[in-house]
Parts: C-alpha cells; structure tokens; sequence
C-alpha cells in the first residue's frame, strides 16, 4: 500500500502504482502546500512543496492588450464588465486606472474598487441609459468618476436594491455640472 500525504494529513491511500487526485480549499492568501508519499513499510519521499497564493478578487486592466485575460494581477481582462460577470458574490473587482468606455449592470453583491477618482473613469459618451444598473443588494462602488453624455440619465440607478454604498472617493460627473 502507498499513501500520499498533504501538510501532514493522509489524503488518499491505493494499492498498486496508479496516478490519483485530490481536491484541496485554498485559504484566502499564501498556501504552502506539502505534497509526500508513503509505504506499506512507512518509508516517506522527499516532499515536494509548492506555494500558491489564492485571490478571490477580480483584476482589471484596460492597458492590458495581450490578448491573455484570466482576471488576475498578471493577466487583467480589458473591460469591467468580464470582471463583473465572473467575479463571486462578495468579492471584489478591482479597477486600474484608466477610461472604461462601457455600460454595467451590477448583479450580484460586489465591490467595484477603481484606482482612484482622479484615475479611473467609467465614461458613457458612447451609450446612451444610465451607465450603472445595480440589480443586487450589498454592492459597494468606490474610486471613479462617473462621466456621462445626459443628464436625463442616471449615472448609477438602482431600483430595489438595498445596501448600497458609494464612498468619498466617487465622484460623478454630468454635461450640466462642467
């Protein structure tokens, strides 16, 4: 018998040599993962360690045109709105600065967090309706200015949601308020 251990915990044991798997809940930061193995006699390998770091959140980046986007510090996708769509409830999308020429609709429990107001603008010269649409509750924004074409539309609208938060650091901008 042949077993193999992770962080010191037996996790799967097999009879003959076979190849194996194992599912393993990262925690939120730095794991240091610990991989060994066992036989029937308890002679244990050389571990082999690995060190993974878990972010939950969301990266964007609108510079980024590598064409590689998975959501991650290295490799942000372009737009807010795949950060939005594939970010967990509770978690976070964070914006880098720079000018996010597109509508988004929030519909789960977020955080939006751009670089700054004075870096980060959702601009809606392109489109016309409100720029944000927030359909969830628990939703915080934070970070941009908000710069759009109309002043009959909102610059964020929310119809039913409730704990909504928008900080100091959000500033909106409208054509009647230059």
């Amino acid at each position: 018998n042949t077993s193999i251990w992770i962080n010191g915990t037996e996790v799967t044991l097999f009879n003959s040599s076979t190849n194996w798997s194992y599912s393993y809940n990262l925690s939120e930061g730095i794991n240091n993962i610990s991989v060994t193995s066992r036989d029937a006699a308890g002679n244990e390998s050389s571990a082999i360690t690995a060190t993974i770091e878990y972010d939950p959140n969301i990266y964007v980046d609108e510079a980024n045109v590598t064409g590689t986007e998975d959501g991650t510090k290295t490799h942000p996708f372009n737009t807010i709105t795949e950060g939005i769509e594939i970010v967990a409830s509770g978690k976070s999308v964070m914006v880098a600065e720079g000018t996010y020429n597109e509508q988004l609709i929030i519909n789960k429990g977020i955080t939006l967090q751009g670089a700054g107001k004075e870096s980060t603008l959702i601009s809606g010269f392109e489109y016309s309706g409100n720029l944000i649409t927030i359909t969830a509750d628990d939703v915080t924004i934070s970070g941009f200015t908000i710069d759009g074409k109309s002043a009959t539309d909102m610059g964020i609208y929310s119809d039913s949601s409730s704990a909504i938060e928008i900080s100091d650091k959000f500033c909106a901008k409208s054509p009647d308020l230059s």
